[in-house]
């Protein structure tokens, strides 16, 4: 089956407030449209968020020329409650349909929860998510799952080190052959997470992959921060889709090692309303990608820098 999806819908060390927003933020810079959206009150020790329905918008779509057709719905819930100072717990359901015309077409529901303990000088942190997805993708039966684990400590001395260990896992499509589709749909949300450096560059998204990776960062002061990220990539099945870029080899023979990449970032707090960043990233590629390569060329690893500023404000 060809890549269905691109976008990660899952976001590391955010709250639910923000990862929603960040989600309702990418689908309407696709082209939908809130039909309704709701906030809930806040409690002491809990509150359910938001539920928030939307439908593709057709003018935007006749302009940017996306592959949606007016008909289609994406929606869901989600509901945080806080267990102590530093542990909150998470659930959500999201549920899409593309529109009967749209190829491939997509019926999912998605259902997750996720375990945070945030970050404590002198103490360790962690997070786990697990996310199901379930329905069809055209006239296959979808069954996909994400799994995402960190645990970190944060050393209680100059500058506040943490050191912290990341796994995640995204099934793929074990056989391109049978009736069952079992990639990974990221579905909506921002290019900008824990596998990539920033938008632009992202050959690695949460569609057949697992990885593992280690971070170190720290705090020189309030208004600097500073972070080293190394991460190895397999294919989580050999004969789907390396999705970033939308390699594959159906006979699988080529392997599963994507390779390895090392990320370098530091952001000043300018003024409270103005941050800026830089960061460097450098991708070894693996075998797999010398396997698949059609050339005689030599594979050259890829290199990646940025500088960015953001700006916030409220209206």
């Amino acid at each position: 089956m060809k890549g269905i999806g691109s976008n990660p819908v899952l976001f590391e060390c955010m709250d639910i407030h923000a990862r929603i927003v960040m989600i309702e933020q990418a689908v309407e810079e696709q082209g939908w449209h809130y039909i309704n959206s709701r906030q809930f009150p806040h409690k002491d020790d809990w509150h359910l968020y938001r539920v928030m329905s939307l439908s593709p918008n057709k003018e935007h779509h006749q302009v940017h020329a996306f592959n949606f057709q007016d008909g289609g719905l994406f929606w869901g819930s989600a509901y945080t409650q806080r267990l102590s100072q530093r542990t909150t717990i998470e659930s959500y359901y999201l549920a899409l349909k593309d529109d009967v015309q749209i190829f491939p077409n997509r019926q999912y529901s998605t259902l997750g929860g996720r375990l945070v303990r945030t970050p404590l000088s002198g103490a360790v942190d962690l997070e786990i998510e697990s996310v199901w997805q379930f329905g069809r993708t055209d006239s296959l039966t979808h069954k996909a799952h994400f799994q995402h684990g960190t645990i970190g400590y944060q050393f209680s001395t100059t500058w506040q080190p943490r050191m912290a260990f990341h796994y995640d896992f995204a099934s793929g499509d074990e056989n391109p052959d049978d009736q069952q589709f079992g990639r990974f749909d990221t579905l909506f949300g921002a290019r900008r997470f824990e596998l990539n450096p920033t938008g632009i560059y992202g050959p690695f998204v949460r569609s057949n992959l697992h990885t593992p990776g280690l971070r170190m960062s720290a705090n020189p002061n309030d208004d600097f921060r500073m972070s080293v990220f190394y991460r190895s990539f397999w294919l989580a099945e050999s004969r789907d889709a390396w999705v970033g870029p939308m390699l594959q080899d159906p006979t699988g023979t080529a392997g599963r090692f994507l390779g390895n990449q090392v990320e370098i970032a530091a952001t000043w707090q300018l003024l409270p309303s103005l941050n800026a960043e830089i960061g460097y990233a450098h991708f070894y590629k693996g075998s797999f990608i010398h396997n698949i390569s059609s050339t005689f060329a030599p594979v050259v690893d890829s290199d990646f820098f940025y500088a960015a500023w953001t700006f916030r404000t409220s209206l």
